[in-house]
């Protein structure tokens, strides 16, 4: 059994910050900004599931935005301890992503003005270019982790404490403690063996 304690978390922390100063500070803003962007996705996406009640439109698509906001998160989180190669992916669906929004936006927003109603036209061309922001700044924030230096650090470190605290495993002792439980058994086995090997010293030195 592995566990990975929160004290023992923040002591890996606490030792990298010191040997690499700067770590902590960037790590925790790495993951503010990860945390801001999924509220953003949040808000937006029931700004347009309320925009389609609005409009009498089928709000599945908002639905799905709203559920894989998950999905982002999960996938922002494994760039802050994985390295370039998620970044990279990530900066390159951004970048897919805001010529599917550009284009949508060209093509769409000559029509909605002439055949919708100027309130419904102005808060779907909103949402259309809020969501192109979204992702500039998430595409952004990819390069920001790719080519800074301190952040690219502070990833790299985010991965040796992984890769650290997946062959670590807590001792047995250290369980017991936590959980408050002491195995009897187990010392009584201790003692006796401690016992045998104290017989056998004593006959060498007789031998």
């Amino acid at each position: 059994m592995r566990l990975i304690t929160n004290e023992m978390r923040e002591e890996y922390i606490s030792q990298m910050d010191e040997a690499y100063p700067g770590y902590r500070e960037e790590r925790e803003k790495l993951y503010t900004f990860v945390k801001i962007f999924t509220g953003v996705r949040v808000l937006y996406s029931l700004f347009y599931i309320g925009l389609c009640l609005l409009c009498s439109l089928d709000v599945t698509e908002g639905l799905v935005n709203l559920l894989s906001t998950a999905v982002f998160y999960f996938w922002y989180t494994l760039l802050l301890q994985s390295g370039w190669g998620v970044a990279a992916l990530m900066l390159a669906a951004r970048g897919i992503g805001l010529g599917i929004g550009g284009a949508g936006l060209l093509s769409n927003a000559p029509w909605l003005v002439a055949a919708a109603p100027g309130a419904v036209a102005g808060a779907v061309i909103f949402t259309m270019i809020a969501g192109m922001v979204m992702q500039f700044l998430e595409a952004v924030f990819c390069i920001y982790v790719l080519f800074n230096r301190q952040a690219s650090m502070t990833v790299k470190l985010n991965r040796a404490m992984n890769l650290y605290f997946s062959k670590k495993a807590v001792s047995r002792t250290t369980l017991e403690q936590m959980a408050g439980y002491k195995n009897d058994a187990s010392e009584e086995e201790q003692t006796e063996g401690e016992q045998e090997n104290q017989e056998n010293d004593e006959n060498k030195k007789f031998t």
